[in-house]
């Protein structure tokens, strides 16, 4: 009734009992004919009455309409969405994994690989045994559904720690397609470039997109945050539990962020106001990041002999960041791949902005 918006006439019903006083006067009528239901929103009241006195009600009401917003490019062609079906024996899942085959392979109009992957994941009952797929199409999933035969028991849940990196290069590179067609996505970055806008700030939008390197500081670092931010968010609003969150230099401003320490106005104008600093105040050398797949030991023997230059990150035993002047950095370069003693020794410049987490902050 409440789907269809119509109201089907009663089962059995041809006339009221005489000795019922008139139900118009009350604005209440018996349905003999099936009727279109014209009201927004619909509710019905559906009760039940016990022999012995007992009553039972449960109102059904339509649904609140959804303000969806609409994708502003098409999805990818080839974009693959998670598809899990569960039940409680190998049997039955094998006989639903059948049945929604020829469903879906009958169904017209035919549902969209997105809404059927939706229902799925999101609308059903977890059981232990599953069936767990990825699809970009109908007919692939009917592929995959007909021929599947043996289930897995699911795991126990993993706790979920959501990690934030630090600036590594100096582009962002985002996708313009996964900004159009990501609606979600796309509130949260859009959010944030708001706030940057009505805080005084450039846009950060062309930055996020430029293929090329960003050489203003501000647009590149508050482009990384806005990016960080929007999918650590979307991931949060689609569902998923997070444990924990950390983050590595400038991700941990993010992290302080998406877990709540910040609000996210506050937040973007740390970003912005400290990459105005950084933009301004910095030293007249930037600093050049080196990275030296080596020990600790090993790489103060290497630096030993060459002014301007230290140890900025300790990553793991044998992976370590110097910071140095571009001259000192180079004369660097030039030992670890000429003594033969170094052969061999992992060697690559970080393509960053400045010299970070050294004296020349």
């Amino acid at each position: 009734m409440v789907n269809k918006a119509a109201i089907p006439p009663l089962a059995s019903h041809t006339a009221l009992n005489p000795k019922i006083p008139a139900l118009e006067p009350d604005r209440l009528a018996i349905s003999s004919n099936l009727e279109d239901w014209k009201a927004s929103p619909r509710a019905a009241l559906v009760n039940s009455y016990g022999a012995a006195g007992s009553n039972s009600a449960v109102l059904v009401c339509q649904a609140p309409e959804q303000n969806r917003q609409p994708p502003q490019a098409p999805l990818p062609a080839n974009i693959v969405y998670p598809v899990m079906l569960s039940a409680t024996t190998k049997s039955s899942l094998v006989a639903i994994s059948r049945d929604l085959a020829a469903f879906l392979d009958t169904a017209a109009p035919r549902p969209t690989i997105a809404d059927v992957a939706f229902t799925l994941v999101e609308r059903r009952k977890r059981h232990p045994l599953q069936f767990v797929s990825t699809e970009s199409s109908i007919d692939g999933l009917v592929k995959s559904l007909m021929s599947f035969q043996d289930p897995f028991t699911a795991p126990q849940p993993k706790k979920v720690v959501l990690t934030f990196f630090g600036q590594s290069r100096q582009i962002v590179g985002l996708n313009n397609d996964l900004y159009r067609s990501f609606p979600l996505f796309r509130h949260h970055l859009d959010a944030c470039d708001d706030l940057l806008k009505q805080d005084g700030f450039s846009s950060c939008l062309p930055a996020v997109f430029n293929r090329e390197p960003v050489t203003d500081v501000v647009a590149l670092q508050c482009g990384m945050f806005a990016v960080q931010y929007a999918c650590a968010m979307s991931w949060i609003d689609c569902g998923l539990q997070v444990e924990a969150v950390v983050g590595h230099s400038f991700g941990e401003l993010t992290a302080l962020a998406v877990s709540g320490v910040l609000c996210l106005s506050d937040a973007l104008k740390l970003v912005a106001t400290r990459a105005v600093l950084m933009q301004s105040k910095w030293e007249p050398h930037k600093g050049t990041m080196l990275l030296l797949g080596a020990t600790t030991e090993l790489v103060r023997k290497i630096i030993a002999g060459t002014s301007d230059v230290e140890i900025a990150c300790y990553n793991a035993q044998t992976s370590q960041i110097v910071v140095g002047t571009e001259n000192a950095i180079a004369a660097v370069e030039h030992l670890v791949k000429q003594d033969p003693e170094y052969r061999g020794l992992h060697c690559q410049r970080l393509d960053v902005t400045h010299g970070f987490h050294s004296r020349f902050n």
